[in-house]
């Protein structure tokens, strides 16, 4: 297959029809090759695999395999299209061509991924997710593109956008969701949930083209598994967040920290480790979270702290525990220490957005995550019982924007004066 695809690949600039007629004859066990050859359009590809899955009562497992790495490469495909790439500054054509691409690629990933989910198919969970993963992520780009793009006959576009991509959208998702709550929630055992959440953590980190969607997307995720996991065993999860919370993306890290702490505050307790007094479950739990964060945080420097401090979301929650005496008592010496460094280093840098003397990426980290840096400000006031007027901070942060902002003006009106001056 590879040898034919190096001889043909030169004809398919000249045939647009080339890559469909050939794709019509590859064999699902040379798919993958295929598109890993970067020779087809993904939306071709996609039609393979809905023409396979349709034609099929059932798959193996070695058959779901190979669609499942199709998948992944497609997906990486999508991304790589706007990765380091800014989509304003396409020319009209290659724009509309992106455009259309998407669209096709959108609409078949939707027919593909409705058909995946016939219970008949026996499909298992993942593959289903990477077939939404990449139905959503091709309209995610669509809906970034298609501003501006003429709907026009072309030799392989149809003239209008007839599938309403919002409305499919919200079926993706919606259908993803009803997968993940009906066969991707069992929370009464730690190996059932460790493997219940890697589905779910799987839809939380699909990177969607456009921000908006995105946004959207994760926030509507996040609320059905929060929701989900609050009905659960908390001793259950706790166990899942200490022993195996690296496996998983800041989302759902977020959100088993904070049930976690919950559960701590609850007193509950882990059977393995045979306590059964509040205060033994606490001091037990504390342990554990302890040994989370001496390993997470091992090794940083001053700079390292403060970025992950405020990156970092489970963060306020140790810190909280950190400055609660009947809590923070059982927290390792070690964690303790760490705490302290890091607080440091957040404390530092509030002083000098005080004192206008913040540096340049210091001001940019607290702006991306300015909510986790307020948190961190407010915890460390309340610590100390002093107050601060609630919008203090968001106008300091201001202020120093609005200062960055005169600078680069000013430097850049230097910059083109030195340039010109250069000249004579």
């Amino acid at each position: 297959m590879k040898d034919l695809l190096q001889k043909l690949g030169p004809l398919f600039e000249a045939d647009y029809l080339l890559p469909r007629t050939l794709m019509t004859v590859i064999k699902l066990g040379d798919l993958l090759e295929a598109v890993k050859s970067r020779l087809f359009s993904p939306d071709v590809c996609v039609a393979k695999l809905y023409f396979f899955v349709t034609t099929k009562y059932s798959l193996s497992d070695h058959q779901q395999k190979i669609m499942h790495d199709s998948l992944q490469d497609l997906s990486q495909q999508i991304i790589d299209k706007v990765s380091g790439r800014d989509l304003n500054t396409l020319i009209e054509e290659d724009r509309q061509q992106m455009c259309y691409d998407m669209y096709r690629l959108y609409v078949i990933g939707n027919d593909l991924h409705g058909v995946a989910s016939y219970s008949y198919k026996n499909i298992n969970e993942i593959l289903r997710i990477c077939i939404g993963t990449v139905a959503i992520q091709a309209l995610g780009l669509f809906e970034e593109t298609k501003e501006g793009a003429r709907e026009k006959n072309t030799r392989s576009v149809s003239k209008k956008f007839e599938k309403d991509s919002m409305k499919l959208f919200y079926n993706i998702r919606d259908q993803l969701v009803y997968l993940l709550l009906n066969r991707c929630s069992w929370l009464t055992s730690v190996d059932h949930l460790r493997e219940s959440l890697y589905r779910w953590d799987l839809v939380l980190r699909i990177e969607i083209p456009s921000k908006v969607l995105e946004i959207e997307f994760i926030g509507y995720v996040k609320d059905k598994l929060k929701t989900k996991l609050e009905t659960g065993w908390y001793d259950v999860l706790l166990v899942v967040y200490c022993q195996y919370h690296h496996l998983f993306g800041s989302v759902v890290q977020d959100i088993l920290s904070a049930l976690a702490f919950k559960a701590l505050e609850k007193g509950q307790i882990i059977p393995t480790y045979g306590s059964q007094t509040q205060e033994d479950a606490k001091r037990r739990y504390a342990e554990l979270l302890s040994s989370v964060f001496e390993t997470h945080w091992k090794g940083m420097t001053d700079d390292q702290m403060f970025q992950e401090a405020i990156k970092w979301t489970p963060f306020a929650h140790f810190l909280d525990m950190f400055y609660q005496a009947d809590q923070g008592k059982h927290l390792s010496e070690g964690s303790g220490l760490q705490l302290i460094k890091a607080t440091t280093a957040v404390e530092d840098r509030m002083n000098q957005l005080k004192s206008g003397t913040i540096l340049v990426k210091d001001h940019s980290v607290i702006c991306a995550n300015f909510e986790q840096f307020e948190k961190l400000i407010m915890l460390m006031m309340k610590k100390d019982k002093r107050e601060m007027d609630p919008t203090y901070l968001r106008q300091l942060v201001d202020l120093r924007s609005k200062e960055l902002q005169a600078f680069l003006e000013v430097y850049g009106l230097v910059t083109e004066l030195i340039n010109m001056c250069s000249r004579f």
